[in-house]
């Protein structure tokens, strides 16, 4: 009979940024087997500096309706990206 190894999830929050690792209960001790960090600028809330940035790209290209509070961070980094190509290629006429 092989005696089963003991591993553990945790998950650990620090601001925005989430820790994932297993912690393995082998003949050696307690260890971490993996390290995985997810972190939060995916899914969560735009930040503050790119909510400023999106507001003012979005007036300057007289697309307010692209601006809205709400947005994840991911979205907002689209939307920053597409104004800025949209008032470059503006400016290059």
């Amino acid at each position: 009979m092989v005696a089963s190894k003991r591993v553990d999830l945790y998950h650990e929050r620090k601001g925005n940024i989430i820790t994932s690792y297993k912690l393995d209960h082998g003949e050696k001790g307690v260890r971490k087997v993996s390290y995985d960090r997810l972190p939060d600028r995916i899914t969560g809330p735009m930040t503050t500096s790119q909510a400023n940035t999106l507001r003012d790209l979005a007036v300057e290209a007289y697309q307010e309706k692209l601006f809205q509070p709400d947005l994840s961070r991911a979205e907002a980094a689209k939307r920053i990206d597409l104004l800025k190509r949209e008032i470059e290629l503006a400016n290059s006429f």
